[in-house]
């Protein structure tokens, strides 16, 4: 169980840096953005930075996470009982975390975090004895994970309703324009690479196909369901001055 997990975290590893990179980027200028107190800037860039903090981390998971078992196989020869779905299971947990960090940086602006910290750490610290008791009672492995989602899943919920009150972020507002717009990217992206999987035998050439329609699913059900009309916008443009630089190099 131990190597499975050890396995699981070196991919996740490499997965959430990339994310980390892109949140540390967007951090300061959701700071600097409360402290000229310009709330409505403040409040689209944490949206922002969840949505596509979440968004790239799928990119990259989804794949992975569909053909973990091919993947792992390739990698490892002999795979570890549990690995497979250790693998999944921390992912989901990152792609949950990766909402959380914006309206962590946001809480942090506002400076009075004592309770914030207090209530979401409480919370998190859960996962050892709630773990520790579903072992006891001979849950499986992979229930540890579980808790693990749980926990963080609740974490984020109490930091949505903390928040609100702390940088005057409205919670139907963040739902909509968040949690919607992440479930719709999800249940609708997951479709077509889980029916291609499930219809093709298992293989190098399957998997590397069924990675590739993964992607292509993610990125095209982002633009059309991810984003808003300003920032299929921004998309466009950066891609049309992709493409002239291209061109005018030819």
């Amino acid at each position: 169980v131990n190597a499975a997990r050890g396995v699981a975290m070196q991919v996740n590893e490499k997965v959430s840096a990339f994310c980390t990179n892109f949140q540390m980027a967007l951090n300061p200028q959701i700071t600097k953005s409360y402290a000229a107190n310009d709330l409505k800037r403040m409040h689209s860039l944490v949206y922002a930075s969840s949505k596509y903090s979440f968004f790239m981390l799928l990119l990259l998971s989804l794949p992975i996470m569909i053909e973990a078992p091919s993947i792992l196989h390739y990698w490892l020869g002999v795979v570890p009982d549990h690995t497979v779905w250790f693998v999944r299971l921390i992912f989901m947990i990152l792609m949950v975390d990766a909402t959380a960090n914006p309206l962590t940086v946001g809480a942090q602006a506002n400076g009075n975090i004592k309770v914030y910290q207090i209530i979401v750490g409480s919370i998190l610290l859960l996962i050892v004895p709630i773990s520790y008791v579903a072992l006891k009672m001979g849950c499986i492995p992979e229930g540890v994970f579980i808790v693990h989602l749980s926990v963080v899943i609740l974490a984020q919920c109490a930091r949505i309703y903390m928040v609100r009150n702390m940088i005057q972020l409205t919670v139907g507002e963040y739902i909509q324009k968040v949690v919607v717009k992440i479930g719709l990217v999800v249940v609708t992206a997951i479709i077509l690479p889980l029916l291609l999987h499930s219809h093709l035998q298992p293989g190098f050439v399957s998997m590397v196909l069924v990675c590739l329609v993964s992607m292509i699913s993610v990125m095209v059900c982002v633009y059309v369901l991810g984003l808003n009309t300003s920032e299929r916008l921004k998309v466009n443009g950066k891609v049309c001055t992709i493409k002239n630089r291209i061109f005018s190099q030819e």
